[in-house]
């Protein structure tokens, strides 16, 4: 089912009214204790939602987990093709991470 940017921009401000400042303490947590890299992160947070959100849709799994790794300091985006939303984008210590699109540019080493 097609998804418009309106309809993610309505899931990001539902999202802004819920605890999410308590959601980033206990992945920060967990973080430590595993001692997580940005990948590791990455795959918390998308784990994350199903403990949270566990009716929730894929594409409301992704707008989650871009929303909670911007409020972690991320720099991660979506990017839309007419109206599917196609995946997540997470620039990791200068590489371009395409999550589902399997897209990746790397500046050096990682």
């Amino acid at each position: 089912t097609g998804v418009s940017e309106k309809d993610i921009a309505s899931y990001w401000n539902a999202l802004n009214r819920l605890p999410y400042s308590e959601w980033m303490n206990e992945i920060r947590r967990i973080k430590t204790e595993l001692n997580l890299n940005d990948w590791g992160m990455y795959q918390l947070t998308e784990k994350l939602f199903t403990v949270y959100f566990p009716d929730g849709t894929a594409n409301e799994q992704l707008v989650f987990t871009v929303f909670m790794l911007n409020q972690l300091g991320y720099r991660a985006k979506i990017g839309m093709n007419r109206i599917e939303v196609l995946g997540t984008e997470i620039e990791v210590l200068g590489a371009r991470i395409e999550v589902l699109g399997v897209r990746i540019e790397a500046e050096g080493r990682l």
